[in-house]
Formats: structure tokens, sequence, C-alpha cells
């Protein structure tokens, strides 16, 4: 029976004569290769992944590996090294002979198509180093049939990958939604289109409005080249919208499967450091492994999930950071006695008419008033990205400053950007800067009933336009309006713009004395500056305020404060969101995404300094076992 073996040739050469002989494989193999299982001498402590696994490249499995790292050893400061490890293991469900043959035949040629594609750039362009980045712009190019879907432009090799490409690799459900890089949610858009209109929105949410667009949109999805399945998936993606559309991000999680499995599997063969491997010298199983299945099964039987779901109901929640810790408990408690315990209780259920594990009983007694007594008082641990890098301003270029003359003889300094008519709000018609091009534009809209301008303009058929002299018509599609926002200069000569700083990367707050009077006072510090800082060699946090000053303590996003009040008594939160005029800040058990607290109007701000002050704010810092001690970074 043909199929594969993880062996090479030279491997089953030298096994199969023991093979043949009669002897089991595991046998052959430690007779011909020792025992790759054996026991060494067990660490006192995890060190770092590194060391254990040089090889190792996934960002993200290398992140998770250093978090249990951090967590394990300071259990094993406090309690020692443990007896029995059990570890959770993401699995696939196990494919079939046909499948892997399906599966690496496809792999194979996917090889061989990107060898080829690299081949043509470098006869067509005459590059020496083609990237990653550019086969796969040519490979949507070529499943687009070289039109932009989006606008129907026509692309070609120069305009993709010359000095000055025209086309970006466009994530069809925003990446910054659904973190889903995979060759299925990419395509092709023309730049202007892409960062003007489709930006971080769904083909839907950008172009739905307009039918003829929306439909000739579809049409051209319809129309890709290559693969029916991912051609389908690519034209749900497409349409994705409402309720379909919130699904689809929120079971983003399996789509992380495979670094899951790969991370979980390492994170059993890291944890066997502690004992010389998985299995010890008296060849007793130290790391054992529990699949999410079990685990699952025994959390309902036990009725924990119902924790922490205000509906009390026996579905999971992971609204609340602290399911992790129950899931902690599960799999400690999944032993092979609870398998077996299990099984009994679902062999059982059919001819007893109740439900699967409904007489499995609780492990110990109060079982269930103790695990909840323990969940309510866990202190959740945050990471803090403290990191000087992201986007340091906005994307929107601004104009130089420029007088406008107010009613009065009043003179107003004000700005200007380049806006889309289909993106332009009715309070920014007046602020047109054109007075012919705004005139045009309020009389198209009173031609049109009035409305959305945005809305009405979506479609291409009701944009106003301006008459040549030769009496073409030209269509207005943009147009420059006043803005009071107040942009920073950055770069120099040639390469000089205008642009509003991006995200915040800390607060500062420190203690001023005026008069005998002590007051706090706070100041935001954008990406933007932290970077300058960094460039000009100075301290990130800036602790000197001058006299009378006293710093407290910086605040970024993850950082805990502890905030006390009469009426509440002493407090932990986590820092969600910093600006200029608020705080905004959290239960530390509290996982739901900011978007959705901020829908339901569920936010804790604090929008002064006086507030805080009275509260008595702490920062603190939370162990991943725990411990909180006060910080003044």
């Amino acid at each position: 029976e043909q199929g594969y073996a993880a062996l090479s040739e030279k491997a089953m050469r030298a096994l199969l004569p023991r093979l043949e002989q009669g002897e089991r494989y595991a046998t052959a193999r430690q007779a011909v290769y020792g025992d790759r299982h054996a026991a060494g001498p067990g660490k006192a402590l995890l060190p770092p992944a590194l060391e254990v696994f040089p090889s190792l490249r996934n960002p993200v499995v290398l992140r998770s590996l250093t978090q249990l790292r951090k967590v394990v050893n300071a259990l094993i400061r406090r309690y020692g090294t443990p007896e029995r490890v059990h570890v959770e293991l993401a699995r696939d469900m196990k494919r079939s002979r046909e499948q892997r043959t399906r599966i690496a035949a496809s792999q194979r040629e996917r090889r061989k198509r990107r060898e080829e594609v690299a081949e043509k750039i470098r006869n067509e362009l005459g590059f020496d180093r083609v990237r990653s980045a550019d086969i796969e712009k040519v490979l949507l190019a070529e499943e687009c049939r070289w039109h932009c879907p989006y606008t129907g432009r026509s692309i070609s090799m120069k305009a993709l990958l010359g000095k000055n490409p025209q086309f970006d690799i466009e994530h069809i459900v925003p990446f910054s939604r659904c973190l889903d890089n995979s060759f299925v949610n990419k395509t092709l858009c023309y730049h202007e289109e892409n960062r003007n209109r489709k930006r971080n929105k769904t083909p839907y949410e950008a172009y739905g409005k307009d039918e003829q667009q929306w439909n000739e949109i579809l049409q051209r999805v319809r129309s890709f080249a290559g693969d029916r399945r991912t051609v389908h998936e690519k034209l749900r993606r497409f349409q994705l919208k409402g309720k379909d559309l919130e699904k689809f991000v929120e079971d983003f999680q399996a789509h992380q499967l495979q670094d899951t499995r790969y991370a979980s599997r390492l994170a059993a063969d890291y944890l066997g450091v502690l004992f010389g491997g998985r299995v010890d010298e008296d060849r007793q199983l130290r790391v054992q492994v529990r699949t999410g299945q079990l685990t699952g099964h025994v959390r309902r039987a036990l009725g924990l999930n119902r924790l922490l779901n205000d509906r009390n109901s026996n579905i999971k929640s992971r609204d609340d950071h602290r399911h992790h810790a129950i899931d902690a408990l599960v799999i400690a408690l999944a032993d092979q006695a609870m398998v077996q315990r299990l099984a009994r209780a679902a062999e059982a259920a059919p001819s007893e008419r109740r439900s699967l594990f409904a007489d499995l009983e609780e492990p110990w007694p109060d079982f269930g008033t103790e695990v909840a007594e323990r969940v309510a008082a866990i202190v959740v641990s945050h990471a803090v990205r403290r990191k000087v890098s992201g986007p340091l301003h906005k994307e929107t270029l601004y104009s130089r400053p420029i007088q406008r003359r107010l009613k009065g003889g009043k003179v107003e300094e004000v700005r200007r950007v380049r806006r889309e008519l289909s993106t332009l709000k009715a309070s920014e018609v007046e602020r047109i800067a054109d007075p012919v091009v705004r005139r045009r534009v309020k009389e198209r809209l009173r031609e049109l009933g009035g409305g959305d301008p945005a809305r009405l303009f979506g479609d291409s058929k009701n944009l106003p336009w301006l008459e040549a002299r030769d009496g073409r018509r030209i269509p207005i599609r943009k147009v420059r309006i006043d803005v009071g926002d107040k942009p920073v200069e950055i770069a120099r000569h040639r390469r000089r713009r205008h642009v509003v700083p991006g995200n915040n990367h800390h607060m500062e707050v420190w203690e001023e004395t005026r008069g005998g009077k002590t007051v706090w006072r706070w100041e935001v510090v954008t990406m933007l500056e932290a970077y300058r800082r960094v460039r000009a060699g100075e301290p990130v946090v800036r602790r000197d305020r001058g006299p009378g000053t006293r710093f407290l303590f910086s605040l970024g996003q993850g950082d805990c404060l502890r905030l006390t009040s009469p009426e509440r008594g002493s407090e932990l939160f986590v820092v969600k969101n910093i600006s200029p005029r608020q705080i905004e800040i959290g239960f530390l058990f509290d996982a739901r995404p900011a978007t959705v607290i901020r829908r339901i109007r569920d936010r804790i701000t604090i929008s002064s300094t006086g507030r805080l002050q009275r509260c008595r704010a702490q920062k603190v810092q939370v162990a991943p076992n725990g411990d909180v001690v006060t910080a003044h970074d």
C-alpha cells in the first residue's frame, strides 16, 4: 500500500532488515539510532526558548514560549518544581492518505509556479533579486487577469513592480479586523483607490451603495482565474456584510490553528526540559498532553462555563480573561481517571435518557464554590508594549499653513486636504476651498434632491462636473477642503510634508507644588515624538519637569493602575487607550475588544488630572504569577 513515512531513504535501508525479521518498528529504531526519548538531567528553571530550539524562527511561537517561561519560572520559584505538567494540544483532524497526497502535490505545484514567476520578473524587469512580495503581486495579477478588480484599470508588469508601482496588495477583509494575511484574503487595488476610497473597509462597505459599480466589481471577481474554490472564497469575502462579517471576524481563532498546534507541541517539549525530557529517568511521563476536545467535555460536564457567563449558560464565554485560568484547572483535572469517568458517564447516558455527562461527580466536595471563589480573586497580568514602533503619523498629507480672511477683517490660519467626494460629509461642503468647485458641488446636490454627499456621490453617475472650453464635461472626483487640524512638519527639502501625529506612545504624569498647593499634570507623548527622542539619544520618558515638580509615573497601553475611592475601595484597572483629553481604562479581567466596549458605551474614562489625583492613582505591575507591586517608571 502506497503512502508517506517521515523517514529518509537512508533510514529505511537501515531499518528494513530488522523489520523483515519481525522486529517492532520502535525496537528496530532504538537498536539503530538509540533512545531519542532517553532522559537527561533536568533543569531547575526553564532556560530561554532559543537555547532549547536554536532553529526556531516563528516569532508568534517564540513570543508564546517566552511568556510561558515567565509564568512557569515564577511558579517554580514560589512552589517548587511540579510533579507533573498537563498541556492542551490543539490539533487538526487527522488527514487521510488521499488528502495528504493532494496537499503534497499542491505544495509542489505552488513551489514550481513561484519559481516560474520569479524567472519571469527577472527576464521582464531585469531584477537581480526578486522578493516574495513581488512574486505574490504577480500571482494576484494573474488571478485577476491583469485588471484591478475595484476600478477595472489594466495592470502592466511595470505598473505593478516598477520604480513607481501603481497597484497595492490589498486585504479584502481589512487585516486590522481579521489579521488574516493569507493569499485568499488578498487581491490588488489601484493605489489611489486603495488609499482614498477602499482604505480600511470591506468591499461592500466601500462600494455597496453604488449598485452599478458594485455589480461591475463582483463580475470582475467572478471572472478571476485559478482554483475555483479560491475564487469562490474570495467572492464570498467581497460580499461579507452584517452578521456574516461579524462571524467571519469572530472565527479568526480557527485560522490560527496551525500556529497554535506548532506552539503547543513545542511547549510540551520545552516543559520537558525541567525533567530531562517528557519522560524522566524513572520512565515516568512527566509532561502529558490533552486535546482541546477532551478539556471542552470536562469543562461542560463540571458546569464551569457558567462561572463567567452572565446568562448562566453552560457555553464558554471568552469575554473574561479568567476563562484561561478555568481552562488551566480543567487541563490539570483531565487525567486518565477523569477520561474513564467521562467515558462511563457518556456510555450510560442513552439508556438512562439523560444528558451526556449528567451524573459526573465533582472532583472534591464544594468544588464549584471553591473554584468560583478562587476565580473571583484572580489578578490578571497584561503584557505591556512600550516598543517605539508603528506608524509615526496618519497617512493624510496637509498643505502648508494658509491665511484665510474672515468677515470683519479677522485672519484664520487653515490647512487643506484632498477629499474624495464619495467620502465627503455634509458639514464639509461649505469648506471646499475653490469657490467655483464649491458652487458646482452645491448645485449638483440640489439637482439630486439633497441628502448625504457621500451616498449620492458614491454613484459615479451623480458626480458634478466642470465644462472645458471644448465643451467636454470633466467630472469632479476630489476636492480640497479647509480644515482646522494642527499638523506638524516632518523631513526637509523635497521630502518635507505636513502630517498629523498618529498613535500615542505614552503619557507622563507628574505633580507640581505652586503656592503651597500640590496639583497633578499630564502630557501625552506621540509615537512621532518618542521616535524623535530615540533618534536624539534622549530618554523616551521625560522625568525631569523642573523645580517644584516630582515625576509620578508614565502610562501606556497595557499598564495597570490602582485607583482608590471611599465608595468602592481599592481596585485595579488596565489602560486601554490614552489621549490628551482622557485615559480609557478597563477591569483587568475584561477581554472584550475596545470596539465592542465603545459601541455599547461601557467605557470607563478619567477625563482630568484632578480625578486621577482624587483617586490616589498608583501605577502597579502585575507579575505573571499575580503578585502586584507599585511602579514609578
